[in-house]
């Protein structure tokens, strides 16, 4: 196994990995004892491979060491876990082939504009050997060496003289030093290569190398001592300085000093080695070999040296396809290896570090995305800094197309600007027409700030400290804020004038301290919804740009309190992303806004979330939420989702009118609720035609933004409407009549799912009494077409299949043909299901049997209601359920189970134990406490579940 190790001081630990095959080992724990282990099986061994990569570029990053191999231990025997397999991940699709960039000049002015890489990690330090020693000579080598004069005892007697000559020379340098010597000072520092080449000469200095490989080190308790053994990566620092001052030595030197590399490779039995001597030798045929091996052990360094030997580019990129190093892989090829590297780093956080000396647009892009990190911020500016013409090239795009990137690229684009106001005359030409169009757009010009008399006076005041909620203490505003305030200025309502910077201050003082004082509901009251949800969304997105402080949170929340529809639309999927970006406790304070907020679009929004999620955590808190403004509101959950579908202005007939001016077109809904157009005549069209010189522009202008924003929202609120319905029909939902006219058949929305169903009448009893579709003039008709009407005290809800008897089956079916009416999921076609023998005697429904399912299309029945059990020990869940109605739970179990936090762990199928239905004492009953219709829902869930 492959051993890392940590320590910072405070924390001792190590980690070691294994693969074999498509199975990975892992170990950790503190230095000194076994630690826990792990074993882990993928679904493939190029998934295993990965995975490997991955994990080890992960620890690396958090500062563990590689030290080898890890000695045999009892970790390494390891129980397989109950969850077996995972599936590997789908090949990412294939990138379109990039349009040729217009010729950039190396040089424009001040300016460089080549791309380029610029790293120095491999640079020959030259001069003579006198000059050279305090290249290598670090600050630790008095510490370094206090460590090998106390390790002198444990040393092996072969190198003792070595250590004495050593020592002398790190006190005087003038010392000299015998070959053995040479070799324990290159495995103390390896960069001393250039200073042993410059004094003795390029034969000993290979001698040295080659020596070096016979020393091994061992630290403890603050000791140093050397023995002589196989060192492997031992003295992989020297390659490059010595294979370049091999170049300049005279040929026929050179050539016996390959000659010894030779033989020693040829005697040596370490793969890693081996491949190290290549990297001076570079013989492809002995690359080949070295290859090979790389291929079947997967080991990083024999990978490493493979890399830096070879000239064929075919291996150099397969090579650097199983590095995790990106930083190695640019030292050894330089930039043709970016498109090898950057897909994967595009997928990681702190990537920085690795792309700094790569200076090129396709690496800028990559860095743009440590932008967004807390602790990745800095070092991302640092690049672009020192590059501004990158900055531009990279972030302007990122700013036009907008998303989730934007406000953190903003801050730079804005100082790269204000700091080299020409240089986005040198760089537009080189930018697309859009980005180019967003970087040269005039802006507009500033509009004066209002008289003092025409601002309302409680924003011509300051908040008294200690008075109306606000501290005795006013802290200044932040930077983020004053940025804000400056970017996005607040008109007075009616005029073309802002708002003062002091009173400015003022409301966002408000929004940080107080929510409701007199401040807010004056500018509320003064200024423009529109302005100040601008302006809360400027101070939202310079708050996260800003790194989201903690000490602001009302950075963030002040979105509830100045927000708007755009508001909701923007932000839900950020709710929806943080999660996956270890940032729930951001989502959860998200979903606090929707609420707050409380339009009709945010609480649509706010359902959508509760109703499907794939972090469940998440999930729960929302579905939480929806019931406390359900409770607050006096409504069940069912209640509130009728109430929370937004009717997007849409008109009593359940249609509206986009008016272009000389033409019109008219938008209606497909089964599914997407929004589509009619033109003149009635005919479909595929989209919103652009706008005509003959148009009004004005109003075709509104009018695409409207289309623009219908198609967004109707997709959030589609899919949940649908299956809505769908789920009060398996219920057996009911509506009391006017409730069903008031927020289904008058709702311009749902009208057209409405008129798609079949409905039924319903006594005080639960009996079917009659059964309608809602016609386009709003009334009920039977299958004849005569008129139904609902007598007082009835009810109304979605037939069953199971609820008609196959005449009415018949002649509905029908009617729907006839009217060519497509319903939005499988009402009168429905597979239905009755318990067999077996079921009744066991009190279960169990139609699935031993046959096993994938776990993904279990964790899809959270849709429809069923929730995951508890988690028991490591986090495992066991078990589904779900309430019934009349207080009854349905319940089964889960042979492989889901681990909660390590979604990789789950197996990729597993068999499940048949629905067992309790009451609250947690007794069983029998079917006979089922609907037919409710026991043929859970059965159909079953059945769908098969492949």
């Amino acid at each position: 196994m492959q051993r890392f190790e940590f320590s910072d001081g405070s924390s001792n630990k190590f980690w070691q990995i294994a693969r074999e095959g498509s199975t990975l080992r892992v170990a950790f724990g503190k230095i000194g004892t076994d630690g826990q282990a792990q074993l882990k099986e993928l679904a493939s061994e190029a998934a295993a491979i990965a995975e490997h990569d991955k994990l080890v570029k992960e620890k690396t990053k958090k500062g563990y060491v590689p030290v080898g191999d890890a000695p045999a231990t009892a970790a390494a025997a390891v129980a397989k876990p109950k969850a077996a397999r995972v599936e590997a991940e789908p090949a990412p699709a294939k990138a379109e082939p990039a349009v040729a960039p217009p010729a950039v000049p190396a040089r424009q002015g001040d300016y460089v504009l080549e791309e380029r890489y610029v790293g120095t990690r491999t640079a020959v330090p030259e001069g003579k050997y006198e000059d050279l020693a305090g290249n290598w000579n670090g600050d630790d080598a008095e510490a370094v060496m206090k460590e090998v004069i106390a390790g002198k005892k444990r040393t092996a007697a072969p190198l003792r003289a070595g250590v004495d000559a050593v020592v002398a020379f790190m006190g005087d340098e003038k010392a000299d030093l015998d070959v053995v010597a040479a070799g324990l000072l290159l495995r103390l520092n390896s960069a001393a290569i250039a200073y042993l080449v410059a004094r003795y000469g390029i034969a000993f200095a290979v001698d040295a190398y080659l020596q070096a490989h016979r020393i091994e080190i061992e630290v403890e308790d603050g000791a140093r001592s050397f023995k002589t053994a196989t060192s492997t990566y031992a003295v992989h620092g020297a390659l490059p300085a010595l294979a370049t001052l091999g170049t300049r030595a005279k040929p026929e030197e050179w050539a016996a000093c390959l000659d010894k590399v030779r033989a020693a490779r040829e005697t040596e039995t370490n793969q890693e080695v081996r491949a190290e001597h290549n990297v001076l030798l570079r013989d492809e045929a002995l690359v080949a070999q070295d290859a090979a091996a790389a291929r079947t052990s997967r080991d990083w360094q024999v990978t490493q040296f493979v890399l830096m030997a070879t000239r064929d580019p075919a291996i150099q990129k397969e090579m650097a396809g199983l590095m995790w190093n990106a930083q190695l892989v640019l030292d050894a090829v330089g930039l043709p290896a970016l498109p090898w590297i950057l897909p994967k780093l595009e997928k990681q956080n702190g990537v920085t570090d690795d792309l700094f000396d790569a200076e090129t647009v396709a690496a800028a892009k990559v860095v743009a995305n440590d932008l967004a990190g807390k602790n990745t911020k800095e070092r991302a500016r640092e690049y672009f800094a020192k590059r501004p013409d990158l900055a531009l090239r990279a972030l302007v795009p990122i700013l036009a197309a907008g998303g989730k990137l934007a406000p953190f690229a903003k801050p730079v684009v804005e100082a790269t600007l204000a700091a080299h106001p020409t240089l986005s005359a040198i760089v537009a030409p080189l930018l697309d027409p859009k980005a180019r169009a967003f970087l040269t757009a005039e802006k507009k010009p500033a509009l004066p700030e209002a008289a003092a008399a025409a601002v309302p006076e409680a924003l011509r005041r300051d908040p008294t400290p200690g008075v109306d909620g606000f501290p005795k203490k006013l802290a200044p505003l932040p930077d983020f804020a004053l940025e804000a305030i400056a970017a996005s200025p607040v008109r007075l309502a009616g005029t073309e004038t802002v708002l003062p910077a002091a009173a400015m201050q003022r409301l966002c003082q408000t929004l940080r301290y107080v929510k409701d004082a007199p401040i807010l509901a004056a500018a509320r009251k003064a200024c423009p919804p529109k302005d100040l949800a601008a302006l809360g969304w400027e101070i939202f997105e310079r708050w996260q740009a800003a790194g989201a402080p903690n000490k602001e949170p009302w950075g963030f929340t002040a979105l509830g309190l100045v927000g708007d529809d755009d508001t909701a639309r923007k932000l839900t999927p950020l709710i929806r992303a943080w999660p996956g970006e270890s940032l729930h406790a951001r989502a959860t304070v998200g979903l606090d806004v929707l609420a707050t907020l409380g339009t009709d679009v945010a609480l649509m929004n706010l359902h959508g979330i509760a109703q499907k999620l794939k972090f469940k955590g998440l999930q729960e808190k929302a579905r939480e939420k929806i019931a406390a403004v359900a409770a607050a509101r006096g409504f069940t959950a069912d209640e509130l989702a009728d109430r929370l579908v937004p009717d997007f202005d849409l008109g009593d007939e359940g249609g509206n009118v986009l008016d272009f001016g000389p033409r019109s077109f008219t938008i209606v809904f497909d089964e599914s609720l997407k929004p589509q157009l009619k033109g003149d005549g009635g005919k479909l069209l595929g989209d919103l035609p652009k706008p005509a010189k003959s148009d009004d522009a004005e109003k075709a202008n509104l009018a695409t933004e409207r289309w623009k924003a219908l198609k967004k929202d109707a997709k959030v609120v589609a899919a949940g409407q649908v299956l809505r319905l769908e789920l009060a029909m398996c219920s057996e939902r009911r509506w009391k009549l006017d409730v069903f006219r008031t927020f289904l058949v008058e709702h311009p929305l749902v009208i057209h799912l409405v008129r798609r169903l079949v409905w039924g009448v319903y006594d005080a009893g639960g009996a079917l009494r009659s059964t309608f579709r809602v016609a386009e003039d709003g009334t009920f008709a039977d299958a004849d077409d005569k008129t139904v009407t609902v007598p007082d005290g009835a009810s109304v809800g979605i037939v069953h299949r199971l609820s008609l008897d196959d005449k009415t089956l018949a002649r509905w079916s029908t009617v729907l043909a006839d009217y060519e009416i497509i319903q939005p999921f499988d009402q009168l076609g429905r597979q239905t299901f009755a318990p067999t023998a077996e079921e009744k005697a066991k009190k279960v429904v169990d139609h699935l049997g031993a046959t096993e399912v994938r776990t993904s299309r279990l964790m899809g029945l959270e849709s429809r209601g069923w929730r995951k059990g508890e988690a028991q020990d490591a986090g495992w869940v066991w078990d589904m359920w779900r309430t019934l109605e009349g207080g009854l739970r349905a319940s089964f179990s889960l042979e492989g189970g889901f681990c909660m936090g390590a979604a990789d762990m789950n197996p990729t199928t597993q068999k499940i134990g048949p629905i067992h239905f309790t009451r609250e004492d947690g007794k069983q009953v029998g079917l006979d406490a089922i609907s037919p219709i409710v026991f043929s829902e859970l059965a159909r869930e079953r059945e769908s579940l098969r492949e």
